[in-house]
């Protein structure tokens, strides 16, 4: 607990309550995305307490698998920790998906995140809508959802995601990001988070030596950016994506370390 937390006790409970929904519930539902002034339904059903979810798109072809969706909702911090990086205000909420829900936003404290206005499952807290903005206020990405049935499952709020040794390392994070899971298999990976927002890095190993460059892309609220450096046994290819600002990226990037073996 933060001594010179500014949060209402209300307000902690709202935003820790949501932090942990994901962990608390499971769900099938029907929501719209929208981005990039393109609009699409996605059927989602979930695992119970916070294992992933499966997607699938009802725009695409009839018979089109589902996509798997890992997830990375782990709670690494709390309300108060939060605020040190948004500025939150809370207020009733719209019906959304045949539910009531108690609106939370966000606003970005700096450049490098979004801000979010959500509206939470008044019941389990979960995020039935989600507008996600630029700090000046640009909306980039809206999900809704259109119907959606919950139910509690055992609370798995204290699992975490597998740290696992790797010949790679993230060093100066951007202020508020944590590092919350890394993997080897099937190419180094690591997850950060602040909380909120969320991003992988991939890297990828070449043996020769690549010409040093970068590329970025935007789709709505997610980036994905790619560096090619030159480490001390060839190449490497860092690929950031998340739903970040692209300078944030460009900091995830700088952060990898080759470890001193």
């Amino acid at each position: 607990m933060h001594a010179d937390c500014n949060l209402s006790q209300t307000l902690q409970d709202r935003i820790n309550t949501m932090l942990g929904a994901h962990s608390r519930v499971a769900y099938t539902g029907t929501l719209l995305l929208e981005r990039n002034q393109h609009r699409e339904f996605v059927d989602v059903r979930s695992g119970n307490g916070g294992s992933g979810a499966n997607l699938r798109r009802l725009n695409d072809a009839p018979g089109s698998p589902p996509i798997a969706y890992p997830s990375e909702h782990v709670t690494t911090v709390e309300a108060c920790e939060l605020a040190e990086h948004y500025v939150f205000a809370s207020a009733p909420g719209d019906t959304v998906g045949g539910r009531e829900t108690l609106r939370l936003s966000a606003r970005p404290r700096d450049p490098l995140r979004f801000g979010y206005v959500m509206d939470l499952d008044k019941q389990f807290g979960l995020p039935l809508r989600v507008v996600t903005a630029t700090a000046d206020g640009q909306m980039l990405e809206r999900y809704e959802f259109a119907s959606i049935e919950i139910s509690a499952t055992p609370d798995s709020s204290q699992s975490r995601l597998p740290q696992i040794d790797s010949d790679f390392a993230l060093s100066e994070l951007p202020p508020g990001f944590k590092l919350i899971a890394s993997r080897t298999q099937p190419m180094p990976a690591m997850i950060v988070s602040d909380g909120l927002a969320a991003a992988t890095v991939f890297i990828e190993s070449v043996e020769q030596i690549i010409q040093p460059g970068e590329g970025g892309l935007n789709e709505g609220s997610t980036v994905s950016y790619t560096r090619g450096v030159n480490g001390p046994r060839g190449g490497i290819l860092v690929t950031v994506v998340g739903e970040i600002p692209m300078v944030t990226a460009r900091l995830l990037a700088d952060a990898v370390r080759v470890q001193q073996n």
